[in-house]
């Protein structure tokens, strides 16, 4: 996977962003956004779905909270 910008997400046509790729964009580890997003509801404000062990971004909202849209 590229480095993650606003070009390569905005061009995902998967409807939710890996975690990986925001990790990337903020230049954290992804696993380090992991463990943020299990301890604090909503890290940093942006929307996200836990759904078991794995956390699913929503693109549109995201999109809309990094100012994209």
């Amino acid at each position: 996977m590229s480095k993650a910008n606003k070009e390569t997400i905005m061009a995902l046509e998967e409807e939710f962003v890996p975690v990986k790729m925001v990790a990337d964009l903020f230049g954290s580890d992804p696993q380090d956004l992991r463990d943020m997003m299990r301890e604090k509801p909503n890290p940093n404000g942006f929307n996200y779905q836990p759904i078991g062990n794995t956390f699913k971004i929503p693109k549109d909202a995201f999109i809309r909270w990094m100012g994209w849209a």
